[in-house]
């Protein structure tokens, strides 16, 4: 049966490459599901491990996999992209993004499960895997159904999937909640490691539908995140990066079209109060 290997695999310029990229790439796969389903699990109510620590052991296990696998990742495909040579270079991506029922809050799971991870890190590392699996998934569905995308959408598709996750991962949310997940990084300008970017996508609502934006970003699909999410997760960054480690905190909010949040006004004015 055919998959996401197979149109890999039909598109690329050397074997070699494509081996490389769809082992890592199958990895990368199974640490997302693993990880996934672990939370999930949780969230029905499933007792799995059958302690508090050895299910805070669980998800760091998961999360440690996860980095192993995104580590391997980068080389292999950059060189995919790199000799994929796309017919034109404004293909439709297949990497789409977040639906509804990926945006999960998950501190009273995480509560119940007797894990102290903190919850906005576990939520945003969920979202961005939950957005990889269905994005492969979907691309087994076309390979399956001969509907497979051309070579420029592919080149879209791996390029956005890499945007997500390289050279930075998300960040994986190990069970100390006040772990430092900050990393260190060199810069010419040593006041830039002073700075940190949040960067947020409100919902997908927008009063434009221009040709050149995918459909998911314009089309109303994602319901925007409500101020009473968006403020007490400003307040623990301003505890975290400003007031714990002295940053300067840089807050860049996407969509849709970020200005027409109902509550953007309030939103702004808290992130200016914060000294963002």
């Amino acid at each position: 049966m055919r998959d996401w290997a197979d149109v890999l695999e039909a598109n690329g310029a050397t074997p070699a490459t494509v081996r490389r990229l769809v082992s890592q790439l199958r990895a990368c796969e199974a640490a997302a599901i693993a990880f996934c389903r672990l939370l999930e699990r949780w969230g029905r109510g499933d007792a799995v491990p059958a302690t508090a620590g050895s299910r805070a052991a669980a998800l760091r296990h998961a999360a440690d996999r996860i980095e192993t696998a995104l580590a391997g990742l980068e080389a292999p495909l950059s060189a995919y992209l790199l000799e994929l040579e796309p017919e034109r270079t404004e293909g439709r991506s297949w990497y789409g993004g977040p639906g509804a029922g990926e945006l999960v809050e998950w501190r009273p799971v995480l509560e119940r499960a007797g894990v102290g991870a903190c919850p906005n890190r576990v939520a945003a590392v969920y979202l961005e895997l939950a957005v990889l699996v269905r994005a492969l998934q979907g691309l087994d569905d076309a390979a399956r159904l001969d509907a497979a995308p051309d070579r420029s959408s592919l080149w879209a598709g791996l390029f956005d999937l890499r945007d997500n996750w390289l050279p930075e991962s998300a960040g994986s949310p190990q069970p100390d909640a006040d772990a430092d997940d900050t990393e260190a990084l060199e810069h010419t300008v040593k006041e830039h490691a002073r700075n940190t970017l949040v960067e947020w996508m409100l919902g997908n609502r927008c009063t434009f539908a221009c040709s050149y934006c995918p459909s998911e970003l314009h089309d109303g699909s994602l319901p925007w995140i409500s101020a009473d999410v968006i403020l007490p997760f400003l307040d623990e960054v301003r505890r975290h990066y400003a007031d714990a480690l002295g940053r300067q905190v840089w807050i860049q909010y996407t969509g849709g079209e970020p200005t027409v949040h109902p509550d953007f006004p309030r939103i702004l004015t808290a992130g200016n109060a914060a000294g963002f």
